[in-house]
């Protein structure tokens, strides 16, 4: 599927559809850029451009200067967002997103340093599609 950026670049990525408690979640899975994994989400309306509504960006190694990261959390592995989000070309504050998300943050070690982060799902969670849903209509509202 084609996705649409708000700079007006575009960029054709793999696509999954998973139908969630808050709708239908498209998920595209763009080839890498530079030194991290992004994974776009954006929940489907009957209006606009596919735009992503959520971006998380996974460093390939530790870059907590990047917004993704995977916590391990005894037999889980997370995909965790360190609150960093942009908005049209903006950014929103850390310290307003965190306040927004303040009940699901968790404090990590991040090798060897304290880091404040969103859990957003378990990768082998059995509601792993509720989960994304639930994290994209949050960052939303």
């Amino acid at each position: 599927m084609e996705w649409v950026f708000p700079n007006g670049n575009k960029a054709k990525c793999l696509t999954y559809t998973l139908d969630t408690r808050v709708g239908r979640l498209q998920v595209g899975l763009p080839a890498p850029w530079d030194n991290r994994f992004p994974l776009l989400m954006r929940l489907v309306t009957a209006h606009g451009p596919s735009s992503p509504d959520v971006e998380i960006n996974v460093p390939r190694t530790l870059n907590r200067q990047i917004a993704g990261a995977y916590a391990k959390d005894g037999k889980d592995t997370w995909l965790c967002h360190r609150g960093d989000f942009t908005s049209y070309r903006g950014k929103i504050s850390k310290a307003k997103a965190l306040a927004h998300f303040s009940k699901w943050l968790q404090e990590v070690e991040d090798q060897g340093q304290s880091s404040l982060v969103i859990p957003v799902v378990a990768i082998n969670s059995p509601t792993f599609a509720d989960d994304l849903g639930t994290f994209v209509h949050a960052v939303t509202q």
